[in-house]
């Protein structure tokens, strides 16, 4: 298996994971890093000199088809894929806060995860249901759902899902 597929797999696993995720980047995120923590529901991410960098471009090699769902789904202010993809402009944290990449940037390494953690148990103390949780999430993001091989319910399980929870 190769690490493009091992990616995809794990793209998928994270789309469809019936709870919220976070992202926590302690250092630079970089080529397929990227795609992990475009995967999440939120990214935090330490401030100094770190950034997000597609280094594919300057290696010479092509985004997979997948990868490039993911960042059409989640890089969606202007400019912000086309710096990226063919750019590959090095975006570091409080530029990418401002492009609605990175939900929050700390000082530290060391603040990072505790407010990943934090942040963690407090959509957990929510309780919400799990399965909800991740079909609404999947229903966002129908076109990452098909690239990454994820089965779309049919209209007419959405409604007997639906119906039940009433």
């Amino acid at each position: 298996m190769t690490l493009v597929s091992l990616a995809k797999s794990l793209i998928a696993d994270l789309v469809s994971f019936p709870m919220p995720t976070i992202a926590a980047a302690t250092g630079h995120v970089a080529a397929a890093g990227v795609m992990l923590a475009l995967a999440h529901d939120y990214v935090y991410m330490r401030g100094d000199r770190r950034v997000f960098y597609c280094s594919e471009l300057d290696v010479g090699l092509p985004f997979p088809p997948y990868f490039m769902v993911l960042m059409r789904t989640k890089l969606t202010r202007p400019g912000a894929l086309r710096d990226m993809a063919l750019g590959a402009k090095k975006i570091n944290a409080i530029e990418g806060k401002e492009r609605g990449i990175v939900d929050k940037v700390f000082e530290s390494a060391s603040d990072v995860l505790p407010e990943a953690v934090k942040m963690a148990e407090q959509l957990a103390g929510r309780n919400w249901d799990r399965g909800v949780y991740a079909s609404i999430r999947m229903s966002m993001y129908p076109d990452l759902c098909r690239s990454v091989g994820i089965p779309q319910e049919s209209d007419e399980e959405a409604e007997k899902h639906f119906a039940s929870k009433l």
